[in-house]
């Protein structure tokens, strides 16, 4: 189980606290959480100076007209292929 005080010491241990953050995490990745995605989300807010975490699903995502091979997106920009 991992706990506030878990992630907090963790959080601490990379040193980041007066510079901004951009995490883009799966909650599923962390295991079981005591307390969820409120006490991920309190850790990190609590740690970090400024947390800028990206927000968007597959179906409002826009693909790019032309993009890298094998990538996992399908390019042309059709919304939401993958």
């Amino acid at each position: 189980m991992v706990t506030f005080t878990d992630l907090r010491v963790s959080l601490f241990k990379l040193g980041r606290s007066y510079a901004p953050v951009i995490t883009h995490a799966s909650l599923r990745a962390f295991g079981e959480l005591e307390g969820g995605a409120e006490t991920l989300l309190r850790a990190t807010t609590d740690s970090v100076w400024a947390l800028v975490m990206p927000m968007f699903t597959y179906k409002t995502m826009v693909a790019p007209e032309v993009g890298p091979p094998n990538n996992g997106i399908v390019c042309g920009g059709k919304r939401g292929a993958i």
